[in-house]
């Protein structure tokens, strides 16, 4: 489970860090605009996306956050206090 946990968190960081180098991406986005019998009409247009820096930097401290609970188990004690 902790591999898992680790891997996890390796992925956020590298995710994060390429936010911070490339914060802008683009994308289709096709809408039908009619619809009439058999014949449709589509319009295709380029979005551009920008993710803001703060949040690609928090992605990445998150990602890299050492000493977190998600990446060490915590360690169980079988003494009882107080006798």
């Amino acid at each position: 489970m902790k591999k898992i946990f680790g891997i996890a968190g390796l992925l956020v960081f590298v995710l994060g860090i390429i936010g911070l180098v490339h914060p802008e991406f683009t994308y289709h986005k096709t809408e039908e605009v009619a619809h009439v019998g058999p014949v449709r009409a589509t319009v295709s247009e380029e979005t551009t996306a920008t993710v803001p820096t703060a949040v690609c930097s928090s992605i990445a401290c998150r990602g890299n956050w050492p000493g977190h609970s998600w990446q060490e188990e915590p360690q169980l004690s079988n003494e009882k206090h107080g006798a």
